[in-house]
């Protein structure tokens, strides 16, 4: 099987789907295109507890069967719009028709895109019963999950990946850098034992990991592997069956997370080639505990060096802020919220800048409203937005 290429990722990037809101409609149109390719098997499983309906993709007729599926958390939308590239992929005529008819031989991929719609209308973690489906793997209370349950013991998969965006403030390891891509082989008792399936799931991200952290070395991290015994990482380790998780990060200048969304798509193409070739079987358990554990070292913005003033008294302290999404009269709206006041030299910002003489009252995880004068530049904060303009001489 010849390997895919990351340079050619942009031939398949879905120009037109960029949302940091993905709501079912915009996923439902979007799939319309692909309906009726030949190649894809579709099928309602089910509906959300709104009643929504929770759709699959299967693509391939092999024998190695891989369960994917994304937005389990409505606001969570980044590998969703990966997925979309996968399809088009998938669904191409070109020189990766080979490689396509590989996979097709090999695999039955069974895509789960959007798990929790009515959480993905709302832009919310949890589903319309206010219920987290990533702790509802033990009671299996709600209907999306219910429909989870019901499809994994029919589709019985030989390896499962579980796809999420993580919050911004994670760095690889302790640093400034941003945990762009974050994995997670998770525990499956509380012992946390190094497991046959664990050691699977552990090989198979360190290969993936040495695969393509060269596309942005350094921004790549590991969460710690805690048991959360209703979660579905656990649930797949308990059934014996190797779960890669997957958490899309920030990255500089990034406010779509376009480059967690191409490294998801490079890492399903990688693991599955992986897979293929065994070459997973090959690896070095240690490279898996090489990639740096998740630190929380970051802010949105610091604004460094700040002249505040307080009644006779002026002292210099560093701001922190990170933004806030929320939904606000059917608009995703996204705001700067003042986090810290202080001495934060121990810690980093994704964009920094130096500060100046700050006016007016500073309210801690309040939208940022104040304004401040830098280097002959008026800086005003108003309701969590920022503008600047120059002062007249």
């Amino acid at each position: 099987m010849q390997q895919f290429s990351f340079n050619d990722y942009g031939a398949y990037l879905e120009q037109d789907f960029r949302h940091r809101w993905l709501r079912p409609a915009l996923l439902r149109e979007k799939l319309e295109k692909y309906r009726r390719f030949p190649g894809l098997q579709w099928e309602v499983l089910g509906r959300s507890e709104e009643g929504r309906p929770i759709e699959s993709i299967r693509f391939g007729e092999g024998a190695i069967k891989v369960l994917v599926w994304t937005q389990m958390h409505g606001n969570e939308p980044t590998a969703t719009m990966a997925l979309i590239d996968l399809l088009n992929f998938l669904t191409h005529e070109d020189e990766y028709d080979p490689y396509r008819r590989a996979l097709q031989q090999h695999f039955t991929i069974l895509f789960i895109p959007m798990l929790n719609p009515d959480g993905a209308e709302r832009f919310s973690r949890r589903n319309a019963l206010n219920i987290d489906p990533n702790r509802d793997a033990l009671r299996w209370q709600s209907a999306e999950m219910q429909i989870f349950r019901k499809e994994f013991d029919r589709f019985q998969p030989h390896w499962a990946f579980n796809l999420h965006d993580q919050r911004n403030f994670f760095s690889a390891g302790n640093t400034g850098r941003t945990a762009t891509i974050s994995f997670l082989a998770a525990s499956e008792n509380e012992e946390r034992e190094l497991t046959a399936v664990r050691r699977k799931s552990m090989q198979l991200i360190a290969g993936m990991w040495r695969g393509t952290q060269h596309l942005i070395p350094g921004h790549f991290g590991r969460y710690t592997d805690e048991f959360y015994p209703a979660a579905l990482g656990e649930f797949f380790h308990i059934q014996k069956v190797p779960c890669v998780l997957i958490e899309s990060g920030a990255y500089p200048d990034d406010p779509h997370r376009d480059m967690a969304r191409k490294l998801n798509f490079c890492l399903i193409l990688q693991a599955l080639e992986l897979i293929q070739s065994e070459g997973y079987t090959r690896e070095n358990l240690q490279h898996y505990f090489d990639i740096p554990e998740n630190g929380k070292n970051l802010f949105d913005l610091i604004i460094r060096n700040c002249r505040l003033v307080n009644g006779v008294k002026t002292i210099r302290a560093d701001l922190g802020f990170m933004y806030q999404e929320t939904v606000q009269e059917n608009e995703l709206v996204r705001k700067l919220i003042l986090t810290d006041i202080g001495d934060l030299s121990y810690r980093h910002g994704i964009a920094e800048q130096e500060g100046g003489a700050v006016a007016g009252e500073l309210q801690l995880d309040k939208p940022a409203h104040f304004h401040m004068k830098v280097s002959g530049k008026e800086v005003q904060f108003e309701n969590g937005y920022r503008n600047e303009k120059h002062q007249s001489l």
